[in-house]
């Protein structure tokens, strides 16, 4: 009598009969054994992706696995940081991405054709000024956002949360289009003589620092607005 899966993931949890389920016709048998480290010379060349993802999670196999034809096990390979240099040109724009997510290659990722490889670096905090002129179109949270949406709530969170002395500069779309410049001085002012109007403006959502909060400021407290912006 044939064995459940239960019964065989059993035996492979307690490390019986590995050699044996390491070639069974079912794949999720088969990814169970490459989930214990067992046999993964064999297993890297599996033929179904989901086992080879798991080999790549395992950290085998690598120089292999980052020219699988499966993009689902690339990522794993670019997630454990291997071959970089080659996955930074994959076709594949999410293996850019996560490539992008560890830092490696800004300089040339930030120039990539897909907004959402340059949205992820505006995410973490690279090429801030250079991308809030970047209007590329991505989906975020089931919204579309641009690019420079991205980096404008990165930069007023890194500023918020960690006090960098970066410039960040806003739209005021709904003023005269030109350009405001926000730097630490005008926020640490703000925040120290009129604390009341800068946790009402600048600490309610989750943009700090937007078009809206801008105008909020200029509209409620013209005073405020003209001695800190110098408008």
């Amino acid at each position: 009598m044939s064995k459940t899966f239960k019964e065989k993931v059993k035996e492979i949890k307690e490390g019986k009969n590995l050699d044996k389920y390491l070639h069974d016709e079912d794949w999720t048998v088969r990814m169970a054994v490459a989930e214990q480290g067992y046999g993964l010379d064999i297993l890297v060349n599996d033929e179904d992706w989901k086992v080879r993802k798991v080999v790549a999670k395992r950290g085998y196999g690598l120089d292999i696995l980052i020219h699988d034809s499966h993009t689902i096990v690339r990522e794993e390979v670019a997630s454990q940081g291997y071959g970089l240099n080659i996955l930074i040109n994959d076709e594949d724009w999410g293996i850019r991405t996560i490539v992008a997510r560890q830092g490696y290659g800004l300089d040339i990722l930030v120039n990539d054709p897909e907004p959402q490889v340059r949205a992820t670096i505006a995410s973490i905090g690279y090429y801030l000024e250079y991308l809030l002129n970047d209007e590329g179109i991505i989906v975020s949270e089931d919204d579309l956002v641009t690019v420079k949406d991205i980096a404008i709530t990165t930069a007023a969170k890194l500023l918020y949360e960690n006090h960098h002395g970066i410039y960040y500069y806003i739209t005021k779309q709904d003023f005269d289009n030109n350009i405001i410049s926000l730097n630490l001085n005008d926020i640490k002012k703000l925040k120290e003589e009129y604390p009341d109007v800068y946790n009402e403006i600048f600490c309610k959502g989750e943009k700090f620092l937007t078009t809206r909060s801008i105008q909020m400021l200029k509209e409620e407290y013209p005073d405020v607005y003209n001695e800190i912006l110098n408008a």
